[in-house]
């Protein structure tokens, strides 16, 4: 991957909280901000010569996937894997969400 940096040249920046929706980031004022505000602060960012990194939110879930046990030695075939089941669920999340 090429460096988006160029050599000998040093890099620096700001993240936005109100970008990233994480309530541990926000700062107070952020509660009541417009647009507007948002981009106010990115173009001051930008007349400073700050780069704006930012992301669309987050979010988490809570999954419980219970397999089914078997004995390897006797019926592999009846058993279930958690693991591989959630490993598919997540694979399936960016196209089914």
């Amino acid at each position: 991957m090429a460096s988006l940096v160029p050599e000998g040249e040093a890099f620096y920046g700001i993240q936005l909280p109100i970008q990233t929706l994480t309530r541990t980031l926000a700062d107070p004022w952020e509660d009541d901000a417009t647009p507007e505000d948002l981009a106010r602060v990115a173009r001051a960012a930008e007349a400073a010569g700050l780069a704006v990194v930012g992301a669309t939110g987050d979010y988490s879930i809570d999954v419980v996937i219970d397999g089914i046990a078997s004995h390897a030695g006797g019926h592999p075939e009846d058993g279930v894997s958690a693991i591989a089941v959630a490993g598919l669920a997540i694979a399936d999340l960016p196209e089914r969400g």
